[in-house]
């Protein structure tokens, strides 16, 4: 028995991320790997997209480039 007695429906929940994590990964892994390496970010625009998500209030991304 679990150590919490959580809702039915938080559990159901959480099952269906699992599962819809393990699809994605499984498809991310078939795709096949790019063409050609995208540039990537400039550290001006990096910057100055960090200052906009800070200054709005919304949450801070993680692993982008709002960290």
């Amino acid at each position: 028995m679990a150590a919490y007695n959580f809702p039915q429906d938080l559990r159901d929940a959480q099952l269906a991320l699992h599962r819809t994590r393990t699809a994605y990964e499984g498809y991310a892994r078939a795709l096949p790997g790019s063409a050609e390496p995208s540039p990537g970010w400039e550290a001006e625009k990096a910057a100055a997209l960090r200052l906009l998500v800070l200054k709005s209030g919304q949450p801070r991304l993680h692993g982008g480039a709002a960290c």
